[in-house]
């Protein structure tokens, strides 16, 4: 539509003139103000955003820690005007309408609603193509013709097209036409299926009262999850792991929001006393609502961080389970018995293919505190996909199960091990024999043999690389690391990722540290301690550093309580693209 920029709070705005407004539209959008005020009068925030956006289709008075949980979970269709509240509001309507009227004039009455209430949310591509799709089967269904939801999706597409060609890349719309594709695909095979897993335990009664919502608020999510996910995985890089929880719990309630919401903010326009009154039922289940995603969000499985390639390998999964499903029958008369060895080798192929796109790098830095049995380790998983292991300890074992567990199982090895002393290069020849190692980077004090020492010996199959004094070494693009601090028995790496800053001690006495380099105690970003680092050194000199994060590189106590450790955590989990970062601890 030629428009590139929105400024949301704009400043100092003079009004030189006024463009002739359809007065319908002016109408409606002046009573949909007036229903966002009386929403703001009768519910208190963050309840009255979430019920603004629900019923009004303003998605922008959320606060923006609840709204990152709504994505985040997966659960933010439910925030602006859908399909699925289309599809509440038309039977609403049209069961109100047929106790008054006869069929024809009801579905007449139920259409013309339907186009005036996307009119008034803002007839966003999803609420357009809903109303298109309700209109044409009551149309259908007057003049007695069966709705058939392909035909009638693929209609609707090229009928939105015709009209604004630029829809074709707009996310709403494509993540919209996906989400009604699953279910056009999937969802009478699904309910059908339901109805016949509880019809063998259950009369037919009784069954179809425990199938129905589980198929509406269950199977149904998880087909437009299904269909959606190449398209959420291109445009946002990241997929929902508690959508699955969380849409099943949320959108049972999801009706009773937006007939209640909606008869509540009615009645407040016309009897304000009314309205609080009717207020008092709802808000318990948008409270009910917001609790859900906010604790599903703090559950460290909001949210899986996906490479744009991965994108390519989810669709091709999709398009393969797609094309064997539509044609289940033939493949079932084709191979007979064998069918189920082909979808079973489909499904593996299919995992396969997910298992390669999950383990892309992603374009961020990972920092994480890993345990390794009764030890702790420190490993770095970089931008481009590199895996670099600190200190890798005598629990070889441990060590490389933990450090398989973060990379691909196509592709695993540690393409560098960093060591910070003599001691923790002796279990090296046992780690090769489980996990390939290419490199081992090895500061002066390390590689130099002091007196009474004999030379470093690593097994013959590792490069080793041998780090320069007070020159950075660059592991990639934008990322370096360098000793800053060496003493007889270890050294200190400073590690710069654009703006992030990270000191990593290693038991280098502090004041050596701010002798040698005292530019690397200022403007950290994330301070990594071990045992070793408070032996002489009290915490609070760490702590008045001031870094954003420390984390505490030992399955003891740490000795702060605002330090990060892996006292009751299998991994803590620092995600950075170099100005923001993320802390994920696991249990």
């Amino acid at each position: 539509h030629g428009i590139y920029t929105a400024i949301y709070y704009p400043k100092q705005v003079e009004k030189v003139g006024q463009g002739k407004l359809n007065p319908i539209l002016l109408g409606l959008e002046n009573l949909r103000q007036k229903a966002r005020s009386v929403i703001f009068r009768q519910f208190p925030q963050p309840e009255s955003g979430l019920l603004a956006g629900i019923l009004l289709g303003l998605d922008n008075d959320l606060p923006d820690s609840l709204e990152e949980a709504y994505r985040s979970t997966g659960t933010a269709h439910i925030i602006a005007i859908s399909g699925f509240n289309m599809t509440v509001v038309a039977g609403a309507i049209l069961l109100f309408a047929s106790r008054l009227l006869n069929r024809y004039r009801a579905a007449a009455l139920t259409s013309v609603v339907l186009v005036l209430y996307t009119l008034f949310v803002g007839g966003s591509p999803s609420v357009i193509r809903a109303a298109i799709m309700a209109v044409a089967a009551f149309g259908g269904h007057l003049i007695g013709r069966k709705q058939v939801g392909l035909n009638a999706l693929g209609f609707t597409a090229a009928l939105m097209c015709l009209v604004n060609p630029g829809l074709t890349g707009d996310a709403s719309f494509q993540l919209s036409f996906a989400a009604t594709l699953g279910l056009v695909i999937f969802g009478n095979p699904l309910q059908d299926w339901a109805d016949e897993l509880m019809e063998k335990r259950l009369d037919e009664e009784q069954a179809h009262r425990i199938s129905r919502p589980l198929s509406q608020f269950f199977l149904f999510t998880l087909a437009a999850q299904l269909t959606t996910l190449p398209i959420i995985a291109a445009h946002f890089g990241r997929i929902s792991l508690s959508s699955l929880l969380a849409n099943p719990l949320v959108l049972p309630a999801q009706p009773a929001v937006l007939i209640l919401g909606g008869l509540s903010t009615l009645a407040g326009l016309v009897l304000p006393a009314l309205g609080k009154i009717l207020a008092i039922v709802v808000w318990p289940i948008l409270a009910y609502t917001n609790r859900v995603v906010e604790w599903l969000a703090q559950s460290g499985l909001s949210s899986l961080t996906l490479h744009p390639e991965a994108a390519v390998w989810i669709l091709v999964s999709l398009v393969l389970f797609l094309l064997v499903f539509l044609f289940r029958n033939y493949f079932k008369k084709l191979f007979k018995w064998n069918f189920h060895w082909i979808v079973l080798l489909l499904i593996l192929a299919c995992a396969a293919a997910w298992s390669i796109a999950l383990h892309q790098p992603d374009g961020r830095l990972h920092l994480l505190l890993l345990r390794t049995g009764d030890q702790s380790a420190l490993m770095l998983l970089t931008p481009e996909g590199k895996t670099i292991v600190f200190d890798p300890g005598d629990k070889a074992n441990e060590l490389s199960a933990a450090v398989s567990r973060e990379i691909s199982p196509w592709n695993f090895d540690i393409d560098q091990v960093w060591l910070s002393s003599r001691a923790s290069a002796g279990a090296l020849d046992q780690l090769i024999e489980r996990i390939p190692v290419r490199q081992v980077v090895l500061p002066p004090s390390v590689y130099q043999a002091a007196a009474r020492q004999s030379p470093l010996e690593l097994p013959p199959v590792i490069e080793p690389v041998k780090l320069n004094p007070s020159t950075p070494f660059t592991v990639e693009a934008n990322l370096q690391i360098e000793v800053v601090a060496e003493d007889t028995s270890s050294a200190a790496f400073y590690l710069v990722y654009r703006d992030l800053r990270v000191l990593i001690p290693n038991g280098v006495d502090y004041a050596l540290i701010r002798q040698t380099t005292p530019g690397a105690l200022r403007g950290l970003t994330a301070l990594v301690l071990t045992p070793a680092d408070i032996g002489y050194i009290p915490p609070r000199v760490w702590t008045a550093l001031e870094p954003a994060v420390i984390l505490w590189n030992s399955t003891a106590l740490s000795p702060d309580p605002a330090w990060t450790g892996l006292e009751a955590r299998s991994r803590v989990e620092f995600t950075t693209d170099g100005s923001r970062y993320l802390l994920k601890n696991d249990p």
